[in-house]
């Protein structure tokens, strides 16, 4: 096996043991970065786990987190999902300060469902 580590001098790569792998470095712009992690995420998974052979590393790592997810894992389900769907956007209440909870709970009922003004959340 080859233990060298060569440094092309026309990438921020290194080569070692065969396998290209990106090395950082303080001039380092945002186009080289994308470009190494794209390098890095289709590199060939070479774990243990027989289910993932083939796959890339990021192919690997979305199958591994599935399994996670559809084993019960609820953070892994949601780390999925976000990355999936996207986080979902944060909703933020706009309070006046001088309402009374009921005016406060009848805009909210109305910001919510698009409902109208004769919306009453007390009433069961």
């Amino acid at each position: 096996m080859d233990d060298l580590i060569r440094y092309p001098s026309e990438a921020p790569v290194a080569i070692v043991n065969g396998k290209l792998l990106p090395v950082g470095g303080r001039q380092t712009s945002a186009m080289q970065v994308l470009d190494q992690i794209k390098t890095v995420v289709c590199l060939m998974y070479e774990g243990e786990d027989p289910r993932l052979k083939g796959m890339t590393l990021m192919e690997a790592a979305l199958v591994k987190q599935a399994i996670m997810a559809a084993d019960g894992d609820g953070d892994a389900l949601e780390r999925f999902l976000n990355r999936i769907l996207g986080k979902p956007l944060q909703q933020v209440a706009n309070l006046n300060m001088n309402a009374s909870l009921k005016e406060y709970l009848d805009e909210l009922t109305r910001s919510d469902s698009g409902a109208a003004d004769d919306v009453d959340p007390f009433d069961e």
